[in-house]
């Protein structure tokens, strides 16, 4: 079922694709296939041909032997011209003394000359038959000759342009006649006369007598023609479009037939090279040099062969373009490729300064965590001694009032010389001081003898009290630095904190100057 809409999802894709293919490109791809179908008419051509031979074989000598050769004849005319002249000289040979056959023969060695470029050989031939007493078939048969004589000299870009132009003056003249010959078939007729009509500027009138005879007329090689007809008049309009369908169209009934002589696939191929479609122009221009050669048309060998080289040229051309655009695009990208790994680098530098910052950052919130936890738990400690030493100041001056009150000033001068317990309030104060710093710093004892000798390690008193010497340390840990401040701090003299210091930093395992900056890391 996924397969299944998947693939409908790709139809759906393709679908607006195919609907917007013009009627060209359709017409295009069909020919396409009728060109990949050439084994399959070439067969049944093969097959016709074996059955004439037949013909030929069981009739021996007579009447109809001649007409299977003539059959024969006219089956190869466009397909193989060597093929042709053999049945050609096997007419003749048959042909006896019997005139209609000899003329026939005749014409055929005629048409014969003209496909293989014998233009004067032709010429000579027909122009020493006598018209006068030829019948009406016959006539027209022979002014066809003449208009095919002209037509492939006017189309053959080896002869000479001024041979052309004159050539194409007398063709006129010829198609009006064959128009008037009664023995002109009316097929025939009506594609002349809608030559005639284009030429003389008809166009639209021209294209309706060619659009109707190609519904109306069942042979192939008639319907070949009568599309080749209506691309001239196309191109008279100055329609390329159509010219080029029409051309199209020419080529399946030609291929179909199937015929090697024909026009249509190489005019198509050369507009397409105009149109700058040079895979498909190279693929019918070599098509059309194969056929002409298998053929042995020789009257379009030249023109084939000179179309397929100037396609070859225009490939190469198009080939170099593609391989300086490569190279460009390929400058292109590697420079983008540059850009972007140097924004990577730049980003990756970034991003490392980001982290770093995001470190000192972290330490910054560490150091100041732990600074709210010193703060809270330090300023709930001497909150309550600040009340409780409050208390014992007015409880002490409420003693000397009573004092002075009861007993008069003797008695209070004799209070004041007994010994007033202060010392025993310092030591309250350390001991609280001692319990508060090891609660926020538990391991502080331990680190601080990592950073020193063996021999000069501290150890906590018997009540877990801190050591004078520790007391200075963790006074410097929690910011005091100034000797004087940490005196005043413990009750003693600055001498007294700076012996201990310089002791303590000459016993350290690290350089006396980096000591206490470790300490401050603890």
């Amino acid at each position: 079922m996924k397969n299944f809409f998947a693939a409908a999802g790709l139809m759906l894709c393709l679908l607006p694709a195919a609907c917007n293919r013009s009627p060209l490109e359709e017409k295009l791809r069909e020919l396409d296939g009728v060109i990949a179908d050439r084994p399959r008419y070439a067969a049944a051509f093969a097959q016709r041909a074996d059955s004439l031979r037949q013909a030929i074989v069981q009739t021996g000598q007579g009447p109809e032997a001649w007409e299977a050769a003539h059959a024969l004849y006219g089956l190869f005319r466009y397909y193989q011209i060597d093929s042709s002249v053999r049945y050609m000289q096997l007419m003749e040979q048959l042909a006896g003394e019997e005139p209609d056959r000899k003329l026939e023969s005749t014409f055929c060695r005629a048409e014969t000359g003209i496909s293989l470029r014998r233009y004067n050989e032709s010429a000579r031939i027909l122009s020493v038959m006598d018209t006068l007493s030829m019948n009406d078939f016959q006539k027209s048969r022979y002014y066809n000759l003449l208009l095919q004589l002209y037509a492939t000299e006017i189309r053959d870009e080896s002869l000479p342009e001024e041979a052309r132009e004159e050539h194409d003056v007398f063709r006129d003249d010829i198609r009006r006649r064959l128009i008037a010959c009664p023995g002109t078939t009316e097929s025939e007729k009506k594609r002349r006369q809608a030559i005639q009509a284009y030429k003389d500027g008809n166009i639209a009138g021209s294209i309706r007598m060619l659009e109707d005879l190609l519904r109306t007329d069942p042979d192939l090689h008639a319907k070949a023609s009568a599309a080749w007809s209506l691309s001239l008049a196309y191109n008279h309009a100055g329609d390329r479009e159509q010219r080029m369908y029409w051309l199209a169209q020419s080529a399946i009934y030609d291929l179909q037939v199937p015929v090697r002589e024909y026009h249509s696939l190489h005019y198509l191929a050369n507009l397409l090279y105009e149109e700058g479609q040079l895979a498909r122009a190279s693929r019918y221009s070599q098509r059309t040099l194969e056929d002409a050669l298998d053929c042995n048309f020789n009257a379009w060998i030249y023109n084939s062969a000179a179309m397929q080289l100037n396609i070859v040229k225009a490939v190469e051309f198009e080939e170099a373009q593609r391989r300086r655009i490569s190279v460009f695009v390929i400058l292109l990208l590697s420079f983008l490729f540059i850009t972007v790994a140097l924004l990577l680098l730049n980003a990756l530098c970034q991003s490392r300064k980001i982290h770093a910052t995001a470190r000192e950052m972290e330490t910054m919130n560490a150091q100041l965590e732990e600074a709210n936890k010193i703060k809270e738990g330090y300023v709930f400690r001497y909150v309550n001694l600040s009340a409780r030493y409050l208390g014992l100041v007015e409880e002490y001056r409420h003693s000397m009032r009573m004092t002075l009150k009861e007993s008069g000033e003797e008695a209070l001068k004799q209070m004041l010389r007994q010994p007033s317990g202060i010392g025993d309030d310092y030591k309250q104060f350390y001991r609280t001081f001692d319990e508060t710093f090891l609660g926020i710093f538990p391991d502080f004892v331990e680190k601080v003898n990592s950073l020193l000798r063996e021999d000069a390690r501290f150890s906590l008193g018997p009540d877990g009290e801190l050591p004078t010497g520790l007391r200075i340390l963790a006074a410097i840990r929690l910011g005091i630095t100034d000797s004087g401040k940490i005196a005043q701090f413990l009750n003693c003299a600055p001498t007294s904190v700076y012996t201990h210091r310089s002791k303590i930093r000459k016993n350290a395992l690290c350089p006396p100057g980096e000591f206490e900056e470790r300490l401050s890391k603890i």
